[in-house]
């Protein structure tokens, strides 16, 4: 009898069911010593990085062509801190094949790690564009989107969000909660990219996305469109804006008197009246 494949990476954290699973894919191994793709599964498991890399070797010399030898070569280099090797590694098992995301997922975490941005980005856009499911290139989003927080790259940044947003779950439930957060990373990004009407159709994204759901979550984001519009200058815009909002129930006035965004509005008599409505709320 056949005994079914679990994915390892969904349980590489979990202590007691790991070692479950390396006994498992060890079995596996051993009765198919010259199998990559067995080899790459056990050695994924493995916390040993040094017999990654011998494994990972084994299974390349047992198959030059081998994807899972070069990924698994990759990785372990990866965490070796050996980003040389490591890209060659990838950049082998991308000219094997070119269709699957692991291996752009590892160069995403190798140019982060050597600070090449521009290639980072390209990594794990790539990565998205094959993974079956977003989750699985999550590490190389959030790897990158670090990498670029304090940086000058606002092109970048929304590049890497634009992949995000444009490669929803598809299962309903998920893609419904992390709409928001990923239309929320768009509006930033645009923001930073000096780009205020992209920004502002995100923004304006969240609103309506949130307005069945949850009323504060909404206003939230009603209150980041009136703060972009002080930022710009637009000054009776943005007062015009949080005065409809006060009038339609906001009253979280300590979000507005701690923003740094309505600053310059923060003598204007207007504002003094509508943080005084929502005092008395």
């Amino acid at each position: 009898t056949s005994r079914k494949l679990a994915d390892p990476r969904l349980y590489i954290d979990k202590q007691p069911i790991k070692d479950s699973l390396v006994t498992h894919y060890k079995a596996f191994y051993e009765a198919n010593p010259r199998s990559p793709f067995y080899i790459y599964l056990y050695a994924r498991l493995l916390d040993d990085p040094q017999e990654r890399l011998r494994l990972g070797e084994e299974a390349v010399k047992a198959d030059k062509r081998s994807y899972w030898g070069h990924e698994l070569k990759g990785e372990a280099l990866v965490e070796l801190k050996r980003y040389q090797e490591a890209e060659k590694s990838f950049k082998k098992a991308i000219q094997i094949d070119s269709t699957r995301y692991d291996a752009f997922v590892g160069l995403a975490v190798t140019y982060s790690a050597i600070q090449r941005p521009e290639e980072m980005v390209e990594a794990a856009v790539k990565a998205y564009d094959y993974a079956p499911y977003p989750y699985m290139v999550i590490h190389a989003y959030f790897t990158a989107q670090r990498a670029l927080a304090n940086t000058d790259n606002a092109d970048l940044l929304v590049k890497l969000e634009r992949a995000a947003f444009q490669h929803p779950t598809p299962n309903q439930e998920e893609a419904l909660a992390s709409l928001y957060f990923k239309a929320e990373n768009l509006y930033k990004a645009f923001r930073k990219a000096n780009q205020p009407d992209s920004a502002r159709y995100y923004l304006d994204i969240m609103a309506d996305f949130m307005a069945p759901f949850e009323v504060g979550a909404q206003s939230l984001a009603r209150l980041d469109r009136v703060c972009l519009e002080a930022y710009l200058g637009n000054k009776e815009l943005a007062l015009d804006m949080l005065s409809q909002m006060v009038e339609q129930g906001f009253s979280n006035y300590g979000m507005v008197i701690e923003n740094p965004d309505l600053a310059t509005l923060e003598n204007d008599p207007r504002l003094v009246e509508l943080i005084e409505r929502m005092r008395q709320k």
